[in-house]
Protein backbone atom coordinates (compact mmCIF):
# COMPACT_ATOMS: atom_id res chain seq x y z
CA UNK A 1 0.00 0.00 0.00
CA UNK A 2 1.49 3.54 -0.73
CA UNK A 3 1.88 5.97 1.93
CA UNK A 4 -0.85 8.27 0.28
CA UNK A 5 -3.63 5.32 0.90
CA UNK A 6 -2.67 4.91 3.81
CA UNK A 7 -3.17 8.71 4.98
CA UNK A 8 -6.02 8.39 3.17
CA UNK A 9 -7.77 5.65 5.14
CA UNK A 10 -6.88 7.35 7.97
CA UNK A 11 -6.92 11.40 8.00
CA UNK A 12 -10.56 11.28 9.52
CA UNK A 13 -9.15 9.04 12.65
CA UNK A 14 -6.84 11.70 13.31
CA UNK A 15 -7.87 14.83 15.95
CA UNK A 16 -7.14 18.06 17.72
CA UNK A 17 -6.84 18.13 21.48
CA UNK A 18 -7.12 21.30 23.74
CA UNK A 19 -5.74 21.53 26.67
CA UNK A 20 -5.87 24.33 29.76
CA UNK A 21 -4.36 24.11 32.81
CA UNK A 22 -4.59 26.94 35.93
CA UNK A 23 -1.44 27.88 37.72
CA UNK A 24 -0.70 30.88 40.16
CA UNK A 25 1.83 33.14 38.69
CA UNK A 26 4.47 34.41 41.50
CA UNK A 27 1.97 36.90 42.60
CA UNK A 28 -0.78 34.30 43.58
CA UNK A 29 -2.74 35.45 40.96
CA UNK A 30 -4.02 32.67 38.56
CA UNK A 31 -3.28 32.19 34.77
CA UNK A 32 -4.64 30.29 32.20
CA UNK A 33 -2.18 28.03 30.50
CA UNK A 34 -3.26 26.54 26.82
CA UNK A 35 -1.76 24.10 24.87
CA UNK A 36 -2.53 21.46 22.36
CA UNK A 37 -1.35 18.53 20.57
CA UNK A 38 -2.64 15.39 18.40
CA UNK A 39 -4.42 12.23 19.00
CA UNK A 40 -6.30 9.38 16.85
CA UNK A 41 -9.94 7.79 17.07
CA UNK A 42 -9.57 3.94 17.93
CA UNK A 43 -12.94 3.15 18.87
CA UNK A 44 -16.30 4.73 19.46
CA UNK A 45 -14.94 7.57 21.96
CA UNK A 46 -11.83 6.21 23.11
CA UNK A 47 -8.72 8.38 21.89
CA UNK A 48 -5.16 8.15 21.64
CA UNK A 49 -2.72 10.23 22.56
CA UNK A 50 0.52 11.20 23.96
CA UNK A 51 0.88 11.03 27.47
CA UNK A 52 2.73 14.76 27.56
CA UNK A 53 -0.24 15.87 25.82
CA UNK A 54 -2.99 15.90 28.83
CA UNK A 55 -0.79 15.66 31.72
CA UNK A 56 -1.63 17.73 34.39
CA UNK A 57 -4.55 19.54 32.51
CA UNK A 58 -7.06 20.94 34.26
CA UNK A 59 -9.36 20.98 30.94
CA UNK A 60 -9.05 18.57 27.84
CA UNK A 61 -11.41 19.85 24.80
CA UNK A 62 -11.58 17.06 21.75
CA UNK A 63 -13.37 19.96 19.15
CA UNK A 64 -15.55 18.47 16.64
Amino acid sequence: METEEVVEKVIGGVVNINVEKIILDRYYNMEEMKGSGSGFIVFKNIIVTNNHVILNSDYVNVPT
